[in-house]
């Protein structure tokens, strides 16, 4: 006989009770809990059950997987930077040695933007303008009282920047920093202004205004005593009498006289040019993140005419398109929490030029490269020299910016710092000082907080500086600087891979942190 045994059939044993099974056709009325229905809902909830924990491991372990983002410092090689590197020089040489607008400046944008098209990825974007070049064709500068002599150009002098031409013979006046009324109390019009050159107190620009504003027939401006040889700066539009830049030891020559109450008399003559061309900015900007919180990441791509300019910033622009690929080549990339504009900057040795020109659109919503308000930009990062070959590791000290930054600035500031410490190499705080030395200066001036790195310029390095870092004291941080030998022979390989990884680590963290408007003080 058949029997039905709970919900299986089975066949009867005779070693089997009444009460062991149930059989066909006469079953009494089981309780629901010994019901085939039963079963069945027991089946369904299981299986029901186990889909459930499927959805939910799967919705855990993707969003895991969506979220782990590998540090993007990890990605930043040398063979990489210097493939860039090797890349502008080799445009440089192409180029009458150097990379303005007149000689190899396009060439570089060119290759910016095809190694960036290539990821499919970027919104790509260009910003025309016109800027003023400025050309020094020759000028001499003798002295002759109180006693004669004759200075070589490019050695003793050279004219500063947008120096107007002319020809002057006067006496030497000195009004310290020109930045101060004070300072031309005994000035005497149609005197040199003899003014010395630093960062701090006022622009080299406000210092020659002064000098026109009191009637001076010319300026002398001596480098400040951290300097090595002459330095290159200048004005940003053409001034109306001679300015000469001199070296700080011809300068402290003399003043030694000066300051024995003899008269020292110079001639000067000076023939300069200005010619306008057209340059661009170049603008990548990632698809994803907050378009309310952007991250600026800058460099300029210009040199001087002197040089290639591989240093003085190939290196900050090399360090910045890589940081750009490896976005892109990470999950950081389709993760980002905030938006990313990747800016290379055009004409910045002519006075910051290019990133002034961004700003100003974006304050007067004219000529825009993309849209986007002022409100939108959360903060600047700027890298400009990190190859330098005497070099310094440094990081702009936010609290020595304008008052409306500070918060936002020192935020940033930490971030670098934070990275030094946990590789443990040394490092040190520079000053913003005067704003016109590199393009965080249109960012800090209108509100926009700003932080960067730098390896140094000019300057000397001091023996507190040796103690740090090593490298020779009072030698110049780079002693090619704005010279025809900045060249890729002219880079230190270990710090401008460590300024790279240290740039990786701040822009991810600012990249993905949540509430990036409250971190920096808005």
């Amino acid at each position: 006989k058949r029997y039905r045994h709970w919900s299986k059939v089975i066949f009867q044993d005779e070693r089997m009770s009444d009460l062991d099974y149930i059989p066909l056709g006469n079953q009494a009325k089981l309780p629901f809990w010994k019901s085939k229905m039963f079963a069945w809902c027991i089946i369904g909830i299981s299986v029901l059950a186990i889909i459930l924990v499927g959805v939910t491991l799967g919705v855990v372990l993707t969003k895991k997987k969506d979220t782990v983002i590998a540090p993007l410092e990890n990605n930043i090689y040398l063979s990489r930077i210097m493939t860039h590197l090797n890349q502008l020089d080799k445009i440089a040489k192409a180029n009458e040695g150097s990379r303005t607008a007149f000689t190899g400046y396009n060439a570089s944008v060119d290759y910016i933007l095809y190694q960036l098209a290539a990821t499919n990825w970027f919104t790509l974007t260009q910003q025309w303008f016109t800027a003023s070049f400025y050309t020094e064709i020759n000028a001499t500068m003798g002295q002759t009282a109180p006693r004669s002599q004759t200075f070589t150009l490019k050695q003793d002098f050279q004219t500063l920047r947008f120096s107007g031409s002319g020809s002057v013979s006067a006496k030497l006046n000195w009004v310290n920093t020109g930045c101060n009324d004070s300072d031309w109390t005994s000035f005497v019009a149609g005197d040199i202004a003899f003014i010395q050159r630093e960062a701090v107190v006022c622009s080299i620009a406000a210092k020659v205004a002064m000098a026109v504003s009191h009637n001076a027939a010319a300026v002398v401006m001596m480098y400040d005593p951290q300097g090595t040889g002459l330095f290159s700066a200048g004005l940003t539009s053409a001034a109306p009498i001679p300015c000469f830049a001199i070296t700080y030891a011809l300068g402290s020559e003399f003043r030694d006289v000066l300051s024995d109450r003899i008269d020292v008399r110079l001639d000067l003559w000076a023939l300069t040019e200005v010619k306008n061309a057209t340059n661009a900015n170049v603008f990548a900007t990632t698809p994803g993140g907050d378009e309310n919180n952007i991250i600026v990441v800058g460099s300029h791509l210009d040199s001087v005419p002197a040089g290639p300019g591989i240093n003085d910033n190939g290196s900050g622009s090399s360090v910045n398109l890589e940081l750009a690929f490896q976005v892109w080549n990470s999950t950081l990339g389709s993760n980002l929490k905030n938006k990313i504009v990747f800016a290379w900057w055009a004409a910045e040795e002519i006075g910051l030029v290019g990133s002034r020109y961004f700003v100003n659109s974006v304050l007067q919503q004219n000529n825009l490269p993309f849209p986007i308000k002022k409100e939108q930009i959360a903060l600047n990062l700027n890298f400009d020299m990190l190859g330098s070959p005497n070099f310094h590791r440094g990081i702009f000290n936010g609290s020595s910016g304008p008052e409306n930054v500070k918060q936002g600035s020192s935020g940033i500031q930490s971030i670098f710092e934070e990275y030094f410490k946990k590789v443990d190499l040394t490092y040190d705080l520079m000053e913003f000082g005067n704003p016109g030395r590199s393009d965080f200066a249109s960012f800090i001036e209108n509100g926009i907080p700003a932080g960067g790195l730098a390896t140094g310029a000019e300057v000397r390095k001091s023996m507190e500086s040796r103690k740090l870092f090593g490298g020779i004291a009072n030698a110049a941080y780079d002693p090619c600087y704005h010279l025809a030998c900045d060249t890729v022979a002219n880079i230190n390989q270990d710090v401008i891979v460590q300024m790279g990884k240290a740039a990786a680590y701040t822009l991810q963290n600012l990249a993905m942190k949540e509430n990036l408007a409250t971190f920096l003080g808005k």
